[in-house]
């Protein structure tokens, strides 16, 4: 079961990145095209969608750490002051 488990993740990963890097690709050329400049090669489009694509991800899972820290950070604060009422 966990071997189905972690091929399902492993299948979801791989279609997140390419559904990201797809619409970077698309954001990409609609940029290009807006400004009146030609697109970029298919080798170029890669390496600056998986460029947007990392730098968007680590943002995401540094700020994602920042909420969880505030959350698990504020709870404690609320279960001490919930402490201290029972006292």
């Amino acid at each position: 079961m966990s071997e189905d488990f972690d091929s399902i993740k492993k299948g979801l990963k791989n279609l997140t990145k390419k559904f990201e890097k797809g619409v970077a690709k698309s954001i990409i050329n609609w940029k290009f095209n807006k400004e009146g400049k030609a697109p970029p090669d298919e080798a170029q489009l890669e390496a600056i969608s998986k460029k947007v694509t990392d730098e968007a991800n680590e943002i995401i899972s540094r700020k994602s750490k920042d909420i969880w820290h505030s959350i698990k950070t504020s709870y404690k604060s609320s279960e001490n002051r919930g402490d201290n009422d029972k006292k």
